[in-house]
């Protein structure tokens, strides 16, 4: 019997035993029974969502110049990839459940590259080189040099993903960025999109352990555009690191050649490299797949050279630690 237990009892043998202590004892035994299950389900709805040891944090974006994609830092650390046998349903390219440290801080879209970021840059290079797109029904369109992400067979706004652009063409965008800028821009490692994804979750979605409704934009997922089209960007609420559309809207390309499992992926953040390599890595899923897809530890390939209406990027920025004019988030990661 503990301390908290034996206040009342001994309230209880000194008091006069008359017909107005007996109901205020009652209210005080109620009172601190309520106390402790709004505690111990505070506690719960707690463990439930926030893995041991994660500390959120507010986190801070910036531009390197106004039309410039907003960026979020992500801190160094250590998470666990893949999934556990026992979330289901899973697939079984996300085994085995490795350890990978992230050796550096490093920013990431807070969005997925829109259509107005990807005219920007077509404008200025006269980028006219996509001629066919696979549409989300598997039927490949021909378009005149240049118009396929314009017209990939969707409705879309100009703050949509661009879509109907490959990994190639992702790649040479995040090189003209970086001559732009002067910074270093590029497609995340897998790890790193994962590491980002999960912001110190280890549920099967970055919110929790069951999908929910309208939480992302999937054929399922219960928004109004699950499989019909694209969302434009932030349209559902940002993960725990601040970043919008982790989960849904399209699979987003990443620099890792496509692994059919996670064996022999990298453990220290950086991308896997595969002499003579065809297929990249998505991650993500898209606007078009079931909730399975959508998970954050979900994976699939594509050709580096397609194009497909479902599929677009978000980039990295490399950054300076050093660099005190970029907040740098701290997780306590268990």
């Amino acid at each position: 019997m503990n301390s908290s237990e034996r206040v009342p009892l001994r309230e209880r043998e000194t008091a006069t035993p008359t017909r107005v202590d007996r109901p205020r004892l009652k209210l005080k035994w109620l009172a601190a029974a309520a106390v402790a299950v709004i505690a111990v389900i505070s506690l719960g709805l707690w463990s439930a969502y926030t893995p041991a040891g994660f500390k959120p944090a507010a986190p801070t974006g910036f531009r390197d110049c106004p039309d410039c994609p907003l960026m979020v830092a992500m801190p160094a650390g250590v998470f666990d990839r893949g999934s556990p046998k026992s979330e289901q349903p899973r697939r079984t390219n996300e085994n085995p459940v490795i350890t990978v440290r992230i050796f550096k801080p490093y920013a990431i879209g807070a969005f997925e590259i829109t259509r107005a970021d990807w005219a920007i840059y077509a404008k200025d290079t006269g980028y006219a080189a996509a001629t066919t797109c696979v549409l989300h029904h598997g039927s490949q369109q021909a378009y005149p040099a240049g118009d396929a992400w314009r017209n990939p067979g969707i409705q879309q706004t100009e703050q949509d993903p661009v879509v109907c652009v490959s990994w190639q063409e992702a790649r040479a965008y995040a090189d003209w960025l970086s001559k732009r800028t002067g910074q270093v821009y590029r497609l995340p490692t897998e790890s790193e999109w994962e590491y980002a994804a999960r912001a110190g979750t280890k549920s099967p979605y970055g919110w929790g352990d069951a999908l929910g409704t309208n939480r992302a934009n999937c054929r399922g997922c219960g928004s109004r555009w699950d499989n019909v089209s694209t969302a434009p960007v932030g349209s559902f609420p940002p993960n725990r690191a601040g970043l919008h559309d982790m989960a849904g809207n399209v699979w987003e390309m990443v620099e890792d050649c496509y692994l059919e499992n996670l064996y022999t992926a990298p453990v220290y953040g950086n991308a896997a490299r595969v002499t003579g390599c065809q297929n990249a890595t998505l991650r993500g899923g898209s606007w078009d797949v079931e909730p399975l897809f959508v998970r954050s530890a979900a994976r699939a390939a594509i050709p580096m050279t397609a194009r497909m209406s479902y599929v677009g990027f978000r980039l990295v920025r490399e950054i300076d630690p050093a660099d005190s004019a970029i907040v740098i988030p701290q997780w306590r990661n268990s």
